[in-house]
């Protein structure tokens, strides 16, 4: 708290009147006191933060938002520089104090008032608000009560602790207004430095003022009324994800805002997205609510009319590739015209005989390259012509050149308290500050945000048994992991258990017990051969939103799809009998629910019959839907075989081994086995002894499950199943983050030889809902236990190296890439080692990635391998894979 020096003949006056005050206090009988509840006043003190700024000053704050919105002076933080941080004191000199960073996001130096935003908050802690007086009638002689801490550490009972809290109780001595408005609050209330910035409460525990200053020697102090505060806090803070709109503003992507209203009154919110387009003129989105003051869609605007603008092509030749621009017009195809615009790609086939032409509505074309025109591209400062008989493949979108403005607006009623233009600084941003932490190590805040697939609620029930109405058969995912789509023998029915509520929510009787099923993010799939039907179902309503026909003769045996992605469906369609047969594979477009047609690359006759040689295949696909793994059971070895799909064509990796079942995890960057550990995405063995303990897979894209290592025991030697557990790890990392609580499958998990049928879809983590998933080997029983994996890591992990994901996965040749690798350690130092990457890439002591992308390098993706090591004493990898984004 700020003091004035002492006031003329302040001190003697103050002699003069001791006589006064001595015989008061002997006359008084009975101490001067508020009636203090004692509730109010520690919930008070579970909101007042000591304050501790770079230069060891000691001041006080008070929470207002639990997000970890404080208030204190202006006057506290006035000499901390821009991009600097303070230090937040919770619980000070208690046996459970704890602290943390914030940073200065607003002032008002006429007011003397600053807004402070907590930095990383550690996940196990809750912040308690202060609820502020929205109607303060004060008046003079009023009981009021201030907290903080008064000259700063020099209370403290140990020069190496922090000071208690101090309560310090009062009564307004006057009103000091200007032009009839309230302008400070006079107190009676001892207060002295380290004061400023508490709070001032009436006796109901609300705030009235913020401790400002003081008379020195004098008793006389000052605080700002509470309404001051007002006008610093509107609007509202926001924090808002954009960056797929800003990416590809046609193609739909979630755009989500979360609205930090720190007590002000916003009444009938609404939040929109108001987009200008140079060519298509003006668009408006309403964003959903869904709780707590966030608001979510997808969004994607509508361009110009497709025969009025130009298309932006991707060409793919035999030695690069070639991005521009080109006139929409008419093109003839087998003695018909096409607009360009209609077309979505062509590709042609391996030995260069044939070109397939995939249109917008679904409808494909096969034609002789040969008869292809060629186009004029223009890539800015030149034109070209190529011709289209030239390309391997080519894709046809409308020009994105045109220029979208985005602008956020908030409204309450109609009233609008928030427009502002959204660019590509949107991106989890935050608008109180454009401060980047670029601290590297995070300890005991391991961030378990999965990119691949949308953020869930954290489960909060108890462990729950389902019990299904019959055998359970076959078990998919959709939604991102929130449905269970369980397949129930004998009944042919389908049950749909949504994990959220923990219960099931519809069950479907199947037309044949040959019916397959798969699931996507918005829909799951019910395939029947017998009736040639495809039919597509909403996961919104739970109902039959299209019904297509099996585009195929043969038999389909299976069907995949990615849980978290918007499609392809992959079908594997057999031909014959069990003695003589042919396996094909077949892609269905999900909006379309038409056939896509593909081309293998770089696929050899061994490997293409390495495909089709199982009447019954064993296929996964990769919750982002890019990937598809399988294996046979009929040969050995099995094989692994791994598959991505792009630019309708498959690139296959197989490696001639058997590592019994494969599942790729969630952004399909690694590969989980049976038998063998873990692969990269082109499969590279990390770990290849034989016997390894069983791998399963979680929501997460760099945590996986591993069974118990019990692969040297016979099935008779029970005594050590009993305490047999599945641990939690992150992948590159060799110490377990924590331990799974017991499932029942133990068992099977462990030993070798007892083969347990859909092994690897009986045990699922998912990290974001914190819920723990496993079907017993009845097969008539879903078990659901919660499990939180960051609650968990900070009670166990007392020692741990693990790397994060990386926020940038995209770049741009001509550019400079940058990223920051998360690194959650308990270990103070670490060091970063590129090991391989592409060349001028570089890694810097605090993790930070940088490269200067050239204009000439052509991949469309690009792998990277970092090593943190801590000291020697603990190493662990990220492996990362980079994605172009030139011509989007």
């Amino acid at each position: 708290m700020r003091q004035i020096a002492s006031l003329p003949g302040f001190i003697s006056v103050c002699f003069r009147i001791s006589g006064f005050l001595l015989l008061y206090c002997i006359c008084y009988d009975g101490p001067r006191a508020i009636s203090q509840d004692r509730v109010i006043i520690e919930a008070c003190k579970a909101s007042v933060a000591l304050v501790e700024t770079g230069d060891r000053r000691v001041a006080t704050a008070f929470c207002i938002d639990p997000v970890g919105i404080f208030v204190t002076n202006y006057h506290v933080v006035e000499e901390v520089e821009p991009g600097a941080s303070v230090k937040l004191v919770m619980r000070s000199s208690e046996t459970d104090e704890w602290s943390f960073s914030a940073e200065v996001i607003r002032f008002s130096l006429t007011n003397d008032l600053a807004i402070l935003k907590a930095i990383n908050i550690p996940s196990d802690k809750k912040l308690t608000s202060l609820e502020l007086s929205r109607d303060p009638k004060i008046y003079e002689t009023m009981d009021v009560i201030a907290f903080g801490f008064p000259f700063g550490k020099q209370l403290a009972v140990d020069k190496e602790t922090n000071p208690s809290i101090s309560v310090n109780v009062g009564k307004i001595t006057a009103i000091r207004k200007e032009n009839g408005t309230i302008e400070l609050i006079q107190l009676d209330a001892v207060l002295n430095p380290g004061n400023s910035g508490g709070p001032v409460v009436d006796t109901s525990g609300k705030a009235v003022g913020i401790v400002s200053f003081g008379v020195l020697a004098s008793g006389v102090n000052f605080a700002i009324p509470i309404e001051k505060l007002w006008s610093l806090i509107d609007p509202p803070l926001y924090r808002i994800d954009a960056s797929g709109l800003l990416l590809d503003p046609y193609v739909p992507s979630q755009v989500r805002v979360n609205l930090i209203s720190m007590q002000m009154e916003l009444p009938q919110l609404a939040v929109e997205i108001w987009c200008n387009g140079s060519i298509s003129g003006a668009q408006k989105f309403s964003l959903k609510p869904i709780g707590g003051n966030v608001f979510q869609s997808d969004v994607s605007v509508s361009g110009a009319d497709p025969t009025k603008t130009g298309l932006r092509v991707r060409f793919v030749l035999k030695d690069g590739q070639a991005q521009g621009v080109i006139a929409n017009e008419k093109m003839s195809l087998a003695g018909k015209e096409y607009w360009l615009s209609s077309i979505e790609s062509m590709r042609r086939s391996e030995d260069g005989k044939n070109c397939s032409i995939l249109f917008k509505d679904g409808k494909s074309l096969s034609i002789d390259p040969a008869t292809l025109p060629a186009v004029k591209i223009n890539f800015g400062e030149f034109s070209a012509s190529i011709p289209l008989s030239k390309a391997v493949y080519a894709e046809f979108k409308l020009d994105k050149l045109e220029q979208f403005v985005f602008n956020l607006v908030v409204k309450s009623g109609d009233k609008i308290v928030i427009e502002k233009q959204i660019d590509e600084s949107d991106v989890e941003a935050d608008n109180s500050t454009n401060k980047i932490n670029n601290g590297a190590i995070n300890p005991l805040n391991i961030d378990l945000k999965a990119q691949s697939i949308r953020q869930r609620p954290k489960y909060s029930g108890k462990e729950k048994n389902i019990q299904l109405p019959g055998e359970l058969t076959n078990l998919e995912r959709a939604g991102g992991g929130r449905f269970l789509l369980v397949t129930i023998g004998g009944m042919s029915n389908l049950v749909i258990i949504d994990l959220d509520q923990a219960e099931i929510v519809k069950t479907i009787p199947l037309s044949s017990p040959n019916a397959l099923v798969s699931g996507t993010m918005e829909h799951f799939l019910v395939a029947d051969s017998t009736k040639k039907t495809l039919q597509r179902y909403s996961l919104e309503t739970l109902e039959v939103d299209a019904i297509g026909s099996l585009p195929t003769e043969g038999e389909v045996r299976s069907m995949t799809s990615g849980e978290a992605s918007n499609g392809p469906i992959l079908l594997t369609c057999v031909k014959g009998n069990e003695k003589s047969f042919s396996e094909s594979w077949l892609l269905v477009d999900l909006k379309r629910l038409k056939p896509i047609p593909f081309e293998y690359e770089g696929l050899t006759k061994y490997l293409r019959g390495s495909l089709n040689t199982d009447a019954n295949p064993n296929i996964r696909a990769s919750p982002n839907g890019d990937t598809f793994v399988t294996w046979k059971t009929d040969s050995s070895p099995s094989g692994m075989t791994v598959a991505t799909y792009s630019d309708r064509c498959f690139k296959v990796n197989y490696l001639h081994k058997t590592c019994g079942y494969l599942v790729p995890t969630a952004d399909a960057m690694h590969i989980l086995t049976q038998e063998c550990g873990v692969f990269t995405h082109s499969l590279n063995g990390i770990g290849l002894k034989e016997g390894l303990p069983l791998l399963f897979p979680t929501s997460h894209p760099s945590i996986y499950l591993s069974g118990p290592n019990l692969s040297d025991l016979t099935s008779d030697d029970r005594n050590k199943l009993k305490d047999a557990r599945v641990q939690v790890y992150r992948i590159g990392s060799t110490t377990p983050l924590a331990t799974l609580p017991q499932s029942g499958l133990e068992d099977s998990l462990g030993i070798r030889g007892r083969p347990v049928e859909l092994l690897d879809k009986r045990l699922y983590l998912d990290v974001e809902a914190g819920m723990m998933i496993s079907i017993p080997k009845s097969n008539k029983q879903v078990i659901i236990q919660p499990f939180d994996l960051q609650e968990k890591m900070n009670e166990t992990a007392e020692d741990y190296l693990v790397v994060g994901i990386l926020e940038n996965l995209k770049f741009t040749p001509g550019s400079r890439y940058q990223a920051q690798i998360k690194v959650e350690t308990s270990r103070p130092e670490i060091e970063y080692k590129l090991v391989s990457g592409p060349s001028g890439m570089r890694v810097f002591p605090k993790g930070q990635i940088l490269w200067e992308v050239s204009e000439q390098f052509k991949k469309e993706e690009v792998d990277f391998l970092v090593s943190v090591e801590s000291k020697g004493v603990h190493q662990a990898y990220g492996i990362f894979r980079l994605v172009s984004v030139k011509g989007r």
